[in-house]
């Protein structure tokens, strides 16, 4: 017997004319009337199609063996297969929660401490990662602003070296302090990525971002990223370097302006996207500059339509494995005072640890659980009809969440989902084969 997925989606396009979204392998098919014709006699009458699309409907997930209600157990027997195999560790620490900015809408401010990681928390920290005896490490540097404590960073990396650990790693940094030393630096332990936050030309950027104590911490970065460009090209290495610009309603229109001056400058070099500051991640001192969804979405329309824009996904494209770490069993993000936690924005509240490296006292079990299973988006009424499920993931867990009255509530939907079949089309337009007509 075959069923027809639930996550399948018939769409008329004035332009394409009928298309099929395959929410299973987030493919599209652009159907001739005969095959259009024979889904709709399938799907309404349970008529079978001829032998060739129904070949490849079923390899492309349109058409299962399964029942929706099989899909669900076989899509959560992976997520257990996953973890059981997984040989890798994803861990983020935090070596000071100290900063030398004072950015406005920064979820941290109000837990910002002084103090760097002890070599007591760093041993204890080795002995976590040595117990779970993993073959590699990946590990992302955070913080407050993680450079501030480079020589934590650095007793780490020299530990790890001698311990034989297999180890990858990236930073999130303001940038302010990644001088030429850093550059080199990080060159010789085989950086692969850095995050680097502009939020618009130099005046909206020291405003938003402002140092403790220069009032020009734009021009400061861009002697930086100058200096890491010219680093790269002459060593012949390339790591992944993001800018992220932090978007509300007061500096959006800058965006264009900062992403073409670097694009001029630099070419491709990095990678340069936007991240919405929402009254929910941020401590925003004036939330009416907060975009809501509409206003989001209006903003993707006005950078594909007038500027051509598309770098930001119409769509989720991470079809499987568009997970929070958060939701896996091995990825913590530690604090300097050996605080775990299973999330970026629960760093630095105490009551949000799930465990400490040395204080086996503290546990907080139902608080894990919550992250690793209850969220997952499989779990959620409003999410296991949904026919984005396999390619969104349900969004951010922590937001979903935030009312722990009731875990089964659908907290927050891809900016996407009340617009799905203009945004699926222009996803269609966007992809790489278009011509398939069955």
């Amino acid at each position: 017997m075959h069923h027809w997925s639930k996550k399948n989606l018939l769409i008329e396009s004035e332009e394409y004319g009928t298309l099929l979204y395959v929410g299973l392998s987030n493919s599209f098919f652009r159907l001739s009337p005969d095959a259009k014709r024979q889904t709709e006699a399938f799907i309404s009458s349970g008529i079978m199609m001829n032998g060739d699309l129904e070949k490849i409907y079923r390899k492309t997930g349109a058409l299962s063996e399964y029942s929706s209600e099989e899909m669900e157990s076989l899509f959560k027997l992976k997520i257990a297969k996953r973890e059981v195999g997984n040989t890798t560790m994803a861990l983020t620490i935090a070596p000071t929660l100290d900063c030398n900015f004072r950015c406005a809408y920064c979820y941290e401010k109000d837990n910002a401490k002084l103090g760097f990681m002890t070599n007591d928390v760093m041993e204890a920290l080795f002995s976590f990662i040595e117990q779970r005896k993993k073959s590699s490490l990946y590990l992302t540097w955070y913080g407050g602003e993680p450079l501030l404590a480079l020589e934590v960073i650095k007793r780490f990396n020299e530990q790890a070296h001698n311990k034989g650990i297999n180890l990858f790693q990236t930073i999130i940094t303001n940038g302010y302090l990644l001088n030429f030393d850093v550059i080199q630096y990080f060159h010789s332990i085989s950086l692969s990525g850095m995050q680097i936050t502009l939020d618009g030309t130099a005046g909206t950027h020291n405003k938003r971002r402002p140092h403790m104590s220069n009032t020009d911490s734009y021009e400061t970065i861009l002697n930086n990223l100058d200096v890491l460009y010219h680093f790269c090209i002459e060593h012949q290495w390339r790591p992944q370097v993001s800018i992220r610009v932090n978007i509300d309603k007061e500096n959006k229109e800058e965006y264009v302006e900062l992403k073409s001056l670097l694009i001029n400058k630099y070419n491709d070099f990095f990678h340069i996207y936007f991240g919405i500051v929402t009254n929910f991640n941020s401590c925003l001192d004036q939330p009416s500059c907060a975009m809501n969804n509409k206003e989001h979405i209006d903003f993707i329309r006005i950078l594909d339509q007038q500027y051509g824009i598309t770098e930001n996904n119409y769509f989720p494209n991470t079809l499987g494995t568009n997970y929070c770490a958060a939701q896996t069993v091995g990825s913590f993000v530690f604090d300097a005072e050996g605080y775990m936690y299973k999330c970026f924005s629960d760093v630095g509240i105490y009551k949000k640890a799930v465990g400490h490296l040395i204080d086996k006292k503290i546990s907080n079990i139902k608080l894990e659980t919550e992250y690793v299973i209850d969220s997952l988006a499989i779990n959620q009424k409003g999410c296991k009809e949904c026919v984005l499920l396999y390619t969104c993931q349900g969004g951010c867990p922590n937001k979903r969440m935030s009312d722990k009255t009731d875990m089964t509530k659908l907290h927050e939907c891809h900016i996407l989902k009340n617009n799905i079949e203009e945004f699926l089309v222009r996803h269609y337009e966007l992809s790489q084969v278009k011509e398939v007509v069955l």
